[in-house]
């Protein structure tokens, strides 16, 4: 009743089936590098709102009236996102 070679290769448990994956590296290292970036980016906005909330609730020790960790916080979050943007335009990936 079988007529074709593969199916009587199936029946008899011989069919050898071989896959390879092509360009499986180059995706996991681009899903790499969105992963890190995107990491990055909820630190930034972290730091960002827990800096805002600093800044208004008056935190001590203040400078010129800015609360010290707020004014840290923003400069980080702010160094942070420009090393984003930098590596960005970097590697010409948008």
């Amino acid at each position: 009743m079988i007529s074709t070679p593969s199916l009587k290769k199936i029946k008899d448990g011989k069919l050898v089936v071989i896959h390879e994956h092509k360009g499986l590296t180059e995706f996991q290292t681009a899903i790499s590098k969105s992963v890190n970036r995107l990491v990055f980016a909820v630190i930034i906005a972290a730091l960002s709102i827990g800096s805002s909330i600093l800044v208004m609730a008056k935190m001590p020790p203040l400078v010129n009236g800015i609360p010290l960790l707020g004014a840290i916080g923003f400069m980080l979050s702010a160094v942070l996102g420009f090393y984003i943007v930098i590596s960005i335009f970097r590697n010409d990936q948008f």
